[in-house]
């Protein structure tokens, strides 16, 4: 009896054994798997971050888009241009951009004043953002330069119908106190911004003369 008692002791130690050894295999194991999940789920939040942060386009000025240049749904890497963008300031220094025909052009000079009316108003209600011209083409404007600023190859082909036009720039005469931010010939102006891009019409005074000189000419050639 004492050698089967002796016996069974032994087998329960046995037992206990690879109890204990399997006790720790499955702690092990367990340790393993909570490693991995940790590492899948840091793995997971990290992609999450980064395609926030690819799928945003952030910008450190205020702006406003002015052309999208992509779909939904396109597929884009880096590099690829998504939208046009201006930044926005207020108030806004715009410029005017008028063509004109080269006859009338070449009686344009630097510093003349000149009045642009926006597309977006009614002239006769609120009348003309005051400017000045700040530069005029030596050459008449290509197709290729209108392009460049226009960007619309229908409206290069109007404006250049009868001939290549004579390029002009104006500077718009800036007024905190109107709502657009401009100095207007007529009150304050609308109740409204003005945007780049916007189409408009413009005048410049190529000169001054009083009254009376139009007057004599006609009166000479009345009177003989």
């Amino acid at each position: 009896f004492l050698d089967e008692e002796a016996g069974r002791k032994n087998e329960l130690k046995s037992i206990s054994a690879q109890l204990a050894g399997l006790s720790k295999g499955m702690e092990e194991q367990s340790y393993a798997l909570e490693r991995e999940i940790s590492a899948k789920k840091l793995r997971i939040e990290n992609q999450k971050k980064q395609l926030e942060q690819n799928s945003r386009i952030v910008s450190r000025r205020r702006g406003r888009v002015i052309e999208t240049k992509l779909s939904a749904g396109d597929y884009v890497s880096a590099g690829t241009p998504v939208v046009s963008a201006e930044s926005v300031e207020y108030p806004q220094k715009l410029k005017a951009v008028i063509y004109i025909p080269v006859y009338e052009g070449k009686k344009v000079r630097r510093g003349m004043q000149m009045l642009i009316t926006p597309s977006t108003v009614k002239k006769e209600e609120y009348g003309a953002i005051e400017g000045r011209v700040t530069k005029v083409s030596t050459f008449p404007a290509t197709p290729q330069s209108m392009e460049q600023v226009l960007r619309n190859t229908k409206l290069v082909q109007t404006l250049s119908a009868y001939g290549a036009p004579n390029e002009i720039v104006g500077e718009l005469v800036v007024d905190a106190d109107t709502p657009s931010g401009y100095r207007w010939s007529s009150g304050r102006g609308p109740n409204q911004e003005i945007y780049s891009g916007t189409f408009c019409n413009a005048q410049v005074r190529v000169g001054k003369e009083r009254p009376i000189f139009l007057l004599l000419p006609f009166l000479k050639k009345f009177l003989g």
